[in-house]
């Protein structure tokens, strides 16, 4: 992803958690969350560069310092949006 005006929509399989999309911008950053924990997950950090369908993605908590933790759900869907 190289330019700022593009996000990642990505699909997470529901294992029944509170949120099931993430919209990440060109930095990795998750700025949405749904349908729901948006003041939970808005501000992490994403390691967009390993994001794969089928894998669970590497992401950063702020709240947890710099440590890389890998997220419980399997990604199912990644797309490309332009805003």
């Amino acid at each position: 992803m190289a330019h700022s005006n593009e996000f990642l929509k990505i699909e997470f399989e529901d294992n029944g958690q509170d949120f099931l999309t993430w919209t990440i911008d060109a930095e990795g950053y998750v700025v949405r969350s749904e349908p729901f924990q948006q003041e939970v997950w808005v501000g992490v950090w994403v390691d967009i560069f390993e994001l794969a369908i089928g894998l669970r993605p590497e992401v950063r908590i702020p709240a947890h310092g710099d440590e890389i933790t890998v997220l419980n759900h399997r990604v199912i869907n990644i797309e490309t949006i332009k805003q």
